[in-house]
């Protein structure tokens, strides 16, 4: 799952610091093959607010929306899900412009539904604008 949140998810897109670490723990664990829990041990965590929100994390059952899921789709899920709120958040600082890029947008939060789509959204998108 490593290689799937490397390629597919920015660390930046993840704004709350907890689930920040607890990503950048999964993608060491995933490069080093040691345990996520041991990786996440080594974090500083005076209040022990990470230490109880990884163990509810890695307990919690692959549920969504009343549908099981298998951790590759769970994952595939989540991703999505950051990149519609990203490309939403864009269109919304574009305000009623009706130029190109709010209709780009437009047509890729319907494709970001679905991962075959989706995925190829994210690629284009994480290469940035042409010529960067």
């Amino acid at each position: 799952l490593g290689e799937l949140v490397e390629r597919h998810l920015p660390l930046t897109m993840v704004a709350d610091p907890l689930c920040r670490i607890i990503v950048q723990a999964s993608l060491e664990s995933a490069r080093t093959a040691r345990p996520i829990q041991e990786v996440i041990n080594d974090q500083a965590d005076t209040s022990g607010k990470l230490q109880r929100f990884a163990s509810r994390m890695l307990m919690a059952p692959l549920k969504a929306i009343g549908q099981d899921l298998s951790r590759v789709d769970a994952v595939k899920d989540i991703i999505l899900m950051f990149w519609r709120r990203r490309l939403k958040a864009e269109r919304e600082r574009l305000g009623a412009e009706r130029g190109e890029r709010r209709a780009q947008i437009t047509y890729d939060l319907k494709a970001l539904e679905k991962w075959e789509d989706g995925s190829r959204i994210i690629g284009i998108e994480m290469a940035g604008p042409p010529g960067a």
